[in-house]
């Protein structure tokens, strides 16, 4: 293979023949110690989304050539060099990311177009064949057991159906219960058909059955992901039966008499695709070929485009190096992201790739920090209200050339100072290797000094810490008797709830108007807007 190295563009040849040295060395240094949500917002600058070749070109890893690295650099090259094969495989993949091209804002809308090309192939071959009617039951089915969700087969957000999402829930539940009962029908028949058991059980019957089941289907919006898991069942049902080209139709010689089923591997692959997609073989031949091709020019696209952009996950990542997590992780974490973005990219809508891409792989970036970047995970809310923290101290520190008191960050945000120091308390929890010394003088490690297991895990005291909080505030909004009456109807006394009949008779008072008490008070529990606080918990 040529070593030729491919021409660079004269903005490109400028670009690499000014300092090597990366962008924003030295604001990432001085800002080690701030959450990455911070750190982002102060280099931001130094990464142009809407330029993304400079910017890459520019902080592409190239772990060979150690001598042309900034100190952020030699710091990953440090992380990622410690003898180990894996490390030295991290290592490989870097150096491997220099021989990747970049591509232009035309080349990136192309790829879009293939791959929105490929996936509307995929999607209407699939829906017009009805071959996933079955599937699509047997998935309802795992629904009604519990083993799905609705958000897992159905797009709810493309579901027309009322603004509330409780409405398209209903809608939807309503629609599947519909369809259930005639693909029960429709299932039946194909396996009586199978069988020889019944006359009734013919083509005809069947798909007259497939098309009322099918005008059902077209009223509920699939999700992508589960149409692409059938329409890889259906690709590899082919692979996996492989009778050749020469496949004759079959249909009218499945049966050679009735209840007598023909013999050998043309009839046996009639009965599988019947029985798993509704279709007798010869017809699924060439939905599966169309859905093949569909495929390739998805995913062919789809894969130049995360090739190209691998080294923006790299660059991305160096920002969050302190974070917590090691760097691998986050470029794995980047790259995961960096796929979601091609599933969800709008190439009509005129945005490059890689801007768009940038939000996608710092989004899973900052999911696998609050995960794993701390010994004690913190509930999502108090994770953020601790970048804001952040925020607004980096803010006031550039303003006024000092750091702020927790009484002033607690007035910018319009919170209780005490509500700032005990978030501020939980972000210095970090992750610390069970055998890092705890006591040099007694010689004893942190594994030594570990809390029992079977006690309360400190995450749960933090979060009843703030139920309790939360529930505090939410009776301050209630009349004594209000109070009163939530607190004996659910227990917050005495741990006990009451029943109406019961509070009534310690209040004096009827249970008709114990009720109605209640209700006015989880009225204004309502209204006041600290249930949700309170429903981010449960």
């Amino acid at each position: 293979m040529s070593n030729v190295k491919p021409k660079r563009t004269g903005r490109e040849v400028r670009q690499m023949g000014k300092s090597r040295r990366p962008r924003g060395k030295q604001k990432v240094s001085t800002t080690q110690n701030f959450s990455p949500e911070v750190t982002l917002e102060i280099i931001s600058e130094d990464f142009d989304p809407e330029e993304p070749k400079s910017c890459i070109v520019d902080e592409a890893p190239e772990p060979c050539a150690l001598k042309d690295f900034g100190e952020g650099d030699r710091r990953i090259h440090r992380e990622t060099d410690s003898g180990t094969s894996g490390r030295d495989g991290f290592v490989r993949y870097l150096s491997s990311l220099a021989d990747e091209s970049l591509l232009t804002h035309e080349e990136e809308a192309e790829l879009g177009r293939e791959m929105a090309l490929g996936r509307r192939v995929v999607r209407e071959t699939v829906l017009e064949s009805g071959i996933e009617l079955i599937p699509f039951y047997k998935a309802v089915n795992r629904l009604r057991a519990g083993e799905m969700t609705v958000r897992e087969i159905v797009d709810l957000d493309s579901f027309e159906c009322g603004d509330e999402l409780a409405d398209r829930n209903l809608a939807v539940l309503d629609l599947l219960k519909k369809f259930n009962h005639e693909a029960e029908r429709y299932v039946h028949l194909i396996d009586d058909y199978i069988d020889g058991s019944l006359d009734e059980a013919s083509p005809q019957a069947i798909d007259r059955v497939r098309g009322r089941v099918s005008k059902l289907v077209s009223q509920i919006p699939l999700q992508d992901s589960f149409i692409t898991q059938m329409a890889d069942a259906v690709v590899s049902f082919l692979d996996s039966v492989g009778l050749g080209d020469d496949v004759e139709d079959v249909e009218h010689e499945f049966l050679s008499s009735r209840g007598e089923r023909r013999s050998g591997a043309r009839a046996a692959a009639e009965r599988e695709a019947l029985k798993t997609f509704g279709l007798p073989y010869h017809k699924i031949r060439p939905v599966a070929e169309r859905i093949r091709n569909g495929l390739q020019i998805w995913r062919s696209a789809q894969s130049q485009l995360v090739r190209s952009n691998l080294r923006l996950v790299v660059s991305i990542a160096k920002h969050y190096i302190n974070a917590g997590v090691p760097f691998e992780d986050m470029v794995q974490e980047g790259n995961m992201g960096l796929m979601r973005a091609t599933e969800k990219y709008e190439y009509h809508r005129g945005t490059r790739f890689s801007t768009y891409a940038a939000f996608w792989i710092r989004h899973a970036i900052i999911k696998s920090i609050e995960r794993q970047g701390r010994t004690i995970r913190l509930p999502g809310h108090i994770f953020d209200f601790s970048n804001r923290i952040s925020t607004t101290a980096v803010a006031f520190q550039q303003k006024l050339g000092r750091a702020p008191t927790e009484s002033e960050i607690a007035d910018v945000l319009g919170v209780s100072q005490q509500k700032v120091e005990e978030v501020a308390g939980y972000s210095h929890y970090s992750i610390i290797p069970l055998f890092t010394d705890a006591d040099n003088e007694n010689e004893l490690n942190l594994i030594d000094v570990l809390p029992n297991p079977s006690s309360d895990k400190p995450e749960r005291y933090i979060e009843e810490r703030e139920i309790a909080d939360g529930l505090d505030k939410a009776l301050d909004v209630l009349t004594e008797k209000e109070k009163l009456v939530i607190e004996l109807r659910n227990g917050l006394k005495d741990g006990h709830p009451h029943s109406l009949r019961q509070v009534g008779q310690a209040m004096n008072l009827t249970r008709e108007r114990i009720r109605q008490i209640e209700k006015a008070a989880l009225e204004k529990i309502r209204v006041s807007g600290l249930a949700d606080t309170l429903m981010a918990y449960t």
